[in-house]
Parts: structure tokens; sequence; C-alpha cells
């Protein structure tokens, strides 16, 4: 956890939400269902910050995002950002 530290924010949301699928959901097929302010103080970045980094990786088609439900689309590609 202390690369995060000086990780980028998009770095930092990007390893927090494939910490939360392989470590904390079951199956990782379902999505991350979490707050954004709750999401955005697991990876030490703000709220803001957050919202433009997932903006982003759906934009890159690496998520969908479906009001709380975060879903990982490709793992291969957010392990190296």
């Amino acid at each position: 956890m202390l690369d995060l530290a000086y990780a980028s924010v998009l770095q930092k949301t990007t390893k927090t939400l494939l910490h939360c699928v392989e470590n904390v959901l079951e199956n990782q097929s379902e999505g991350i269902n979490l707050s954004r302010s709750n999401l955005a103080s697991i990876a030490g970045i703000s709220t803001e910050s957050l919202i433009r980094s997932l903006a982003i990786l759906k934009k890159h088609n690496l998520i969908s995002v479906k009001g709380r439900n975060i879903k990982v689309l490709d793992f291969k590609k957010l392990h190296y950002i």
C-alpha cells in the first residue's frame, strides 16, 4: 500500500478497483457496490478526483458504471495503468 502514496490519481483508482475485485468480491464478474466517497477514501484521493478517473476508465471501456455499481471489463489493461 505504500506504493499507492506516490502513485498518480488514475493509478490509485485502478489499483483500488483491482484490489476490491480480486480480494473482496467472491465472484469477479460482480461489480463493486460502494459509494464514490467510500471508494475515494479507500484510494486515498478526493471524491472529485475519483469521479474524473472513473470517467476516463469508462471512456476507454475498461469499466462499466451503473449507479453505485462499478464492473471491471478489462483486468489486463487495468493492471498496466
